[in-house]
């Protein structure tokens, strides 16, 4: 089977990851797998794709007038059974540059995250949107990343809706755990694409608030880009003024972020929409952590509330810092939701079962 993935290209987040495993896994059951990517961004230096010989890396040209012939021509050539999108703009482009092509294949488009709630700007998030809807036309597969997902898209959910399956992500088993540090002074773990919707000032301000002789014994642990310098001028100046300079450590991208969850004992994700069903959920319940995220969207349906980790309101920085208090004073707490975390990444959320329901999908 002949597979086209078409994916953004610009970074190298939480859907970018989704992607770099199913390549892998499709690459490692022998499909025959060509990665396009729309922009020429972070992509392909960071999942280190280029460096599996079975798998060919293209990138189009950056203008929209250059890069649908160029699209068109990979299509002809290449002949594929399936060509699988992870955008709007990725799902447009490939029907756009499909057209006058004899050669019968079937379209999957991969929703990660509501579209409608994809950025603060309704005026993106509503072109996206309609972009989406106008391409979807004679699709023959739709996957959604969770449950809500499902729900969150208007025309996937609902008496007309377009039928759509729901195939969870999944992240690689880690064979060898760490045991919990639990020294002295706690260690808090965030990672992710910088940006406003990850809540990281929430967190911040959640530190702030809680009473000093826990305060003094977190330590917070940023792995991650910010989007843009403004809103990494905005987070600084909120350290800053609430006095966390020496809580909070930037270490910026990391490869492996898995084994940077490790180093942590409890991690958290205060996001405060558009979570599709975030991957750094899954990397850390793959290493046994427990986890603090807000109960939004597709969270909920990897993590229990107080099961397989704890589960607190968007945006509410008062529980946020008493959830963070009650948890560092119960350390026998965390290591049983690291472990029932750990237990159902296992059964439920591997990127094997992931590249199985995505497989099943392309018929």
């Amino acid at each position: 089977m002949r597979i086209l993935q078409v994916v953004n290209g610009e970074y190298y987040a939480g859907a970018e990851r989704v992607q770099e495993h199913l390549v892998r896994e499709l690459a490692a059951r022998n499909y025959n797998v060509v990665v396009v990517a729309l922009k020429d961004g972070v992509f392909f230096e960071r999942s280190g794709l280029k460096e599996l010989k079975v798998v060919e890396c293209l990138t189009m040209p950056s203008s929209f007038k250059d890069r649908i012939p160029s699209l068109h021509d990979l299509i002809v050539s290449f002949q594929p059974d399936i060509i699988h999108c992870h955008t709007p703009v990725g799902l447009f482009s490939s029907k756009l540059a499909s057209v006058g092509v004899q050669k019968k294949w079937r379209w999957v488009y991969h929703v990660h995250s509501p579209v409608l709630k994809d950025t603060p700007s309704f005026i993106k998030n509503i072109t996206k949107y309609m972009l989406e809807r106008l391409s979807l036309s004679k699709s023959d597969r739709i996957i959604c990343v969770s449950k809500a997902v499902q729900r969150k898209t208007p025309y996937l959910y609902g008496k007309h809706r377009i039928k759509s399956s729901v195939v969870h992500n999944g992240v690689p088993v880690v064979q060898k755990q760490n045991s919990l540090l639990l020294k002295k002074r706690v260690k808090l773990g965030f990672a992710g694409l910088i940006r406003p919707r990850k809540g990281l000032n929430v967190l911040v301000e959640a530190i702030a608030k809680c009473d000093k002789k826990v305060r003094d014994n977190l330590e917070l642990n940023v792995w991650g880009e910010f989007e843009s310098c403004a809103y990494e001028n905005e987070i600084i100046s909120l350290i800053d003024r609430l006095g966390l300079r020496e809580t909070i450590q930037f270490h910026g991208f990391k490869k492996d972020i898995q084994a940077c969850i490790a180093s942590v004992d409890l991690f958290v994700i205060p996001s405060l929409y558009g979570e599709g069903l975030p991957m750094v959920l899954l990397e850390a319940m793959s290493v046994g952590r427990p986890v603090l995220a807000s109960g939004i969207d597709g969270i909920p349906e990897a993590l229990e509330d107080d099961v397989s980790g704890c589960l607190v309101t968007a945006g509410d920085v008062s529980g946020l810092a008493s959830t963070i208090t009650r948890l560092v004073d119960k350390p026998e707490i965390l290591k049983t939701l690291g472990e029932q975390a750990l237990f159902c990444q296992r059964q439920f959320f591997s990127v094997e079962s992931m590249c199985e329901g995505v497989v099943q999908q392309y018929g």
